[in-house]
């Protein structure tokens, strides 16, 4: 939520206030709904360590000893905060004449825009699935690797897994992603099925099909009356940011070179109890008045600093459409 610091507000400060909470209840982020957990962070460089241990269950006699088993750090990812600072300058002359007018619409405008940035910085994750390096890879074994990819390492067992699908969403490719999560492992290489509360991600661009992919009751893509076995089988998430930067949003077919690359990619995901996909909130989004000493304009100021990235790559499929 938006806030102002202190109880000196007067009436215009309450009136921007309310219109920059008004702008940031506008847009609902989709992030949370594809699987972000929103966590707390601890520091400014959040690490989490990747780990493999804990996943045998094993069987004794009544007087048997307990088996103990280590866990081991196998990899680790760290998501460091980005900071966020604007401001509108109000003059003297504006607050005569303008009656705050167009200071309202701005702050509406800004908290529209902070909301998407939130969701987009999020997005991003998605975005930039397919590739390993910068910020983006997570690293195993001592090797970065992307969010989905072939030849995923399983801890440092020396086993791989894929969890890039081939080919656009449609009903064979979709099978494709369930049985992959089925057949999942850990980073011990031990079964660890992955196909519990699932979200389909995809773009508004395959919104008709992955709509009639998951409600359709019988086959949605042939003439003939056989049930449907994927109805219901995932929550479809359309998400608006999944193939354009926010700050591609409104602009022209000829800034959409992004989206026309992305449109096609598509995720399911798996439950969160499995998955480490993290939004990181240090500073909620803030809103603060002060007078500038040299002009004396009002300055309405707007913070937030935060992260999203994938700690892992467990409980994820997805496909670049081809």
């Amino acid at each position: 939520m938006a806030s102002i610091p202190g109880n000196n507000l007067n009436s215009a400060d309450k009136l921007v206030l309310e219109a920059f909470g008004s702008g940031l209840e506008s847009y609902t982020p989709k992030g949370f709904s594809a699987g972000f957990v929103n966590k707390t962070p601890e520091r400014y460089d959040e690490k989490f360590d990747i780990t493999a241990g804990g996943g045998t269950v094993s069987e004794t006699t009544p007087s048997g000893a307990y088996t103990s088993g280590d866990v081991q750090s196998v990899g680790s990812k760290t998501m460091t905060q980005r900071i966020f600072k604007d401001q509108i300058d109000v003059t003297k002359i504006m607050k005569r004449f303008d009656n705050y007018g167009s200071v309202i619409e701005e702050a509406t405008k800004k908290g529209y825009y902070y909301r998407i940035e939130q969701d987009d910085i999020m997005a991003a994750v998605f975005r930039n699935a397919f590739i390993s390096t910068g910020t983006h890879g997570i690293t195993i074994d001592g090797t970065a690797y992307p969010l989905v990819g072939d030849s995923q390492a399983m801890g440092n067992t020396g086993s791989t897994q894929d969890n890039k699908i081939t080919g656009g969403l449609g009903a064979d490719t979709f099978d494709d992603a369930f049985s992959t999560l089925q057949r999942m492992k850990d980073h011990n290489a031990k079964m660890m099925p992955c196909a519990m509360d699932l979200k389909l991600v995809v773009d508004p661009y395959n919104r008709r099909k992955a709509k009639e992919l998951m409600g359709s009751p019988n086959n949605p893509e042939g003439a003939e009356r056989n049930i449907n076995v994927d109805q219901g089988a995932a929550t479809v998430v359309v998400w608006e940011l999944l193939g354009n930067d926010a700050a591609d949003c409104g602009n022209d077919d000829s800034n959409n070179d992004t989206y026309t690359e992305l449109k096609d990619n598509w995720f399911v995901v798996g439950t969160t109890i499995l998955t480490k996909l993290r939004y990181l909130e240090s500073i909620p989004v803030t809103m603060k008045k002060i007078e500038a000493q040299a002009n004396g304009n009002d300055l309405y100021q707007f913070d937030m600093a935060l992260v999203a990235g994938a700690a892992d790559y467990l409980g994820i499929v997805g496909s670049n459409g081809t």
